[in-house]
């Protein structure tokens, strides 16, 4: 009795590993988000949310103010200072850092 054989192609390596998922514009962002989060936890910012934003412009983190919180170290961070007036008298700041959008809130309604 005869053995069957079948020819077997060998799979291009990048088409095997290729993730659908972990897409290069994806893996790009979370190494962005990462750097910046690590940058601001290390000078004692607390990061409450981190919004990778696919579909958006960049990455966002939003930081907690706390009672020494100075908004001067994180407007010399990066670039871009955005100032949004809430309609509770609030104020929400943001500046971009490495491509990634660091937002914090101000006044009333913390």
């Amino acid at each position: 009795m005869a053995a069957a054989l079948h020819l077997v192609h060998s799979i291009d390596h990048t088409e095997s590993f290729m993730s659908r998922i972990f897409t290069e514009e994806f893996v790009s962002r979370l190494e962005a988000i990462n750097r910046v989060s690590r940058e601001l936890r290390a000078q004692g910012y607390r990061t409450v949310r981190e919004i990778m934003g696919q579909g958006r412009a960049m990455p966002t983190i939003e930081v907690q103010p706390g009672t020494n919180m100075q908004a001067k170290p994180l407007l010399d961070l990066g670039c871009g200072h955005m100032l949004e007036k809430r309609p509770d008298g609030s104020f929400i700041r943001s500046i971009t850092r490495h491509g990634v959008i660091v937002m914090w809130r101000e006044g009333a309604a913390q």
